[in-house]
């Protein structure tokens, strides 16, 4: 991690966005890699002589993280889900997922959505959610082309087999909706 932050920061990444792009992927990886890259970010950031800790991008509180949540959802969710499946799908949701990431300050809903894209064509196995994050980029303004080039960037550390599943999800839905 500490070769590529470095590397972003003399692209002019800011210190701000790199962080908000690794916290980003802490509802698909789960929070473990994240803990784990943000010990090599740290590093590097300690390295560049970058103050530490970064300031806060929290923008909500645990009274109206699900308000938020919801607020990033769409509403007709609510009526598809079975009652004994609500807490994981809704509350887990709107409260982890959407609430607590999805509303941080540090990188645009664009800039968010093309990274849970790389985040869960690396998990591999999740074309659903793969399919669902495709849509929200295409609709954030994010084009086929730029989808493609991003797979292209994780190539060498996804490996053919999923950058390849990725590319027939893109190819699909970006065929589907002209």
């Amino acid at each position: 991690a500490e070769k590529i932050v470095l590397r972003a920061l003399k692209e002019k990444v800011s210190p701000l966005e790199i962080r908000e792009i690794v916290y980003q992927c802490a509802p698909y990886v789960g929070i473990g890699r994240v803990q784990e890259t943000m010990e090599g970010v740290n590093d590097a950031f300690k390295k560049a002589h970058i103050p530490l800790p970064l300031p806060t991008a929290t923008t909500v509180t645990d009274k109206n993280r699900r308000e938020a949540g919801e607020q990033m959802v769409m509403k007709q969710i609510l009526s598809q889900v079975a009652k004994d499946e609500y807490d994981l799908r809704v509350n887990d949701l709107y409260d982890f997922c959407f609430g607590d990431f999805y509303t941080r300050s540090g990188l645009s809903l664009k800039d968010r959505e093309l990274v849970v894209f790389g985040a869960i064509a690396a998990l591999g196995g999740c074309e659903a959610q793969l399919r669902s994050h495709i849509g929200a980029n295409l609709r954030e303004g994010t084009t086929k082309a730029q989808l493609v080039d991003a797979l292209r960037v994780m190539l060498p550390y996804l490996g053919f087999p999923r950058t390849l599943n990725a590319m027939n999800q893109v190819t699909q839905l970006t065929k589907d909706s002209k």
